[in-house]
This record gives structure tokens, C-alpha cells and sequence, in this order.
């Protein structure tokens, strides 16, 4: 299936694939989350310009402290709610 997931494999076992790490896009099948065991978090980066693929200022994931998911400014929390809004296009 061609889901634009890219898998690096040793033999069978998975070492790293890229629906775990997402940057600046959401592809089908991708999360974002927060595992509170180990901390690892799943969020999505902007880059810091059109053409500068380094991280940029907004961020979008879970919150550790609050467990809702987070727009971040600059590090900060610009918009913190407990349920995901959809996407409405120009509306």
C-alpha cells in the first residue's frame, strides 16, 4: 500500500519509520500523540521558511501538562482545547 510511509528494516524487525517522526505534514495513517511513559511526542513543526525546512515557530500537539491538544507560538501556548477541531477550509 502506498501510504508515504518510509520503513528502514533490518532483516524483519522496524528500526525507524517516518509516520512515528511527523514534521510539517499529516499524511493518512500518522498520529499525533503523547506517550506519558517515555515522553516521546508525536507533533507537527513548521518550517521556518518557504524554502528553510528548519524547525519553525508553531507547533501543533499535546500538551504533557494538560493532555489536550496545543498550538504553540514561539514555544508558548497560543490555543489549548480539549477536543480537536476539524478543519473547515475557507469557512
Amino acid at each position: 500500500m502506498d501510504t508515504g510511509n518510509l520503513f528502514l528494516r533490518f532483516g524483519g524487525d522496524a528500526l525507524w519509520e517516518s509516520s512515528d517522526h511527523p514534521s510539517d505534514t499529516m499524511l493518512p495513517g500518522m498520529k499525533i500523540s503523547l506517550n506519558k511513559k517515555t515522553g516521546q511526542q508525536r507533533r507537527l513543526t513548521s518550517w521556518a521558511e518557504l524554502h528553510d525546512p528548519q524547525p519553525g515557530k508553531f507547533t501543533l500537539g499535546i500538551d504533557p501538562k494538560r493532555s489536550w491538544t496545543a498550538f504553540y507560538l514561539k514555544g508558548k501556548c497560543f490555543l489549548c482545547e480539549k477536543h480537536f477541531v476539524h478543519w473547515q477550509g475557507d469557512q
